[in-house]
C-alpha cells in the first residue's frame, strides 16, 4: 500500500478501539500513521450506536 492511499475502517475495529482493545488499537494506529482512515456512513453510525448510545 502506498503512503498516499486510504483505508477503509470497518465498525467492528473502531468499537473494539473505544472499548479498550490494545491489539486492535495498536493495529489501527498502525495504519492511521500511513494511510488516511475513510469510513462509511453506515459504519459511522454503527459506531455511534455502540459506544455513545449504549
Amino acid at each position: 500500500m502506498t503512503p498516499t492511499g486510504k483505508v477503509v475502517l470497518d465498525s467492528w475495529p473502531v468499537i473494539e478501539a473505544a472499548r479498550g482493545s490494545r491489539h486492535v488499537i495498536s493495529a489501527i494506529g498502525s495504519l492511521l500513521t500511513e494511510q488516511t482512515p475513510v469510513m462509511s456512513a453506515v459504519n459511522y453510525a454503527e459506531v455511534y450506536n455502540a459506544v455513545l448510545v449504549v
